[in-house]
Formats: C-alpha cells, sequence, structure tokens
C-alpha cells in the first residue's frame, strides 16, 4: 500500500485514534524497516509485492508527512530485515530476505544531522574572513543536511560457541 497512518502515543502510554494520512508513498510498500531520527522518518526496503526493493523513502514529520528528496539507496534490496537507529544517528539494517534468500548481512549508514547556518555579523577588521569550503554531501536534504552512506558491515560468524562452566 502507499498508504500511511499515524496515531498519537497518548499520556499513559497507549496509542490514540489512528489517522489515515493517504497515499504519500511514491510506490506501494510491504516487509520494510522504518525509523524515526528526530523529525525524519525512514522507509527503508521492504517489497512493492512483486520485486524486493532497496529505495530508502525520507519524510519530515511535521503536522502531516512532507516528502523528502529519496534517501541513498541500499546496496542491496532486503525485505524483512530488522532496523535499529543508536543515539549516534547510526542506521543499522540487519539480515532479512535479500536476492540470494535468507542473508545475515548487516548494512550501516549514519543519517547527517544539520549543522546550524551561522548568522554573519560584521568584522571590525579590514581583511576578509575567508569562509569553509563544504565538503559535498551524499545526499543533502535542505533542512536537515547530509542523510545517508550506505557501508557493508562485516558479520562475523562464531566458531564455537562456549559452554558456561558451573560455578560451586
Amino acid at each position: 500500500s502507499r498508504r500511511i497512518f499515524r496515531a498519537p502515543v497518548l499520556a499513559n502510554g497507549s496509542l490514540g485514534d489512528w489517522g489515515d494520512l493517504g497515499d504519500i508513498l511514491s510506490e506501494g510498500r510491504a516487509d520494510h524497516v522504518s525509523l524515526i531520527d528526530g523529525n525524519v522518518l525512514f522507509v527503508i526496503g521492504g517489497t512493492d509485492g512483486a520485486v524486493m526493493r532497496q529505495t530508502v523513502f525520507t519524510f519530515r514529520i511535521e503536522t502531516n508527512l512532507t516528502p523528502m528528496p529519496p534517501g541513498v539507496p541500499l546496496p542491496a534490496p532486503r525485505v524483512r530485515a530488522a532496523g535499529i537507529l543508536n543515539d549516534r544517528h547510526d542506521v543499522y539494517i540487519i539480515g532479512g530476505l535479500g536476492n540470494g534468500g535468507q542473508t545475515g548481512a548487516v548494512f550501516k549508514a549514519h543519517v547527517f544531522l544539520p549543522t546550524p547556518t551561522p548568522t554573519p555579523t560584521r568584522t571590525p577588521t579590514l581583511s576578509p574572513t575567508p569562509s569553509p569550503t563544504p565538503t559535498p554531501p551524499d545526499v543533502y536534504l535542505p533542512g536537515v543536511g547530509r542523510i545517508m552512506t550506505w557501508t557493508p558491515t562485516p558479520t562475523k560468524t562464531p566458531t564455537r560457541t562456549r559452554t558456561p562452566t558451573p560455578t560451586k
């Protein structure tokens, strides 16, 4: 479906009534990962019912959801994966199903938060102050800044499992 629904979290921790925000996704999606960082919603991977996707939809969370330019695609399509966002703004997409079937691959991306724009002030010196040259972002979203660069994170396969030693 292309529809997105939203419900408020009430003071007692339960959910309020669901509201239909309408057909916001540009393509229908199922079995995707959804994560929120600040006021940005990410809809990552999933399937349109026929094909596994690696797209990353982004939305600014305001009174309604405002579509933003797509994020950097996953390195490979993923459905039914787990997603985690830590307090350092790293996104991990873990396992799921890919084109080759079940996978234990982990993809990592960093959400780059916006940096405050300096307010111009008068400089009492006669020499001009050089402005820093910004590094071109991977994906730049107005008001949000750089979004994501995906890097595969190698997963370690344990060679053996330790057996707990009983204590006396």
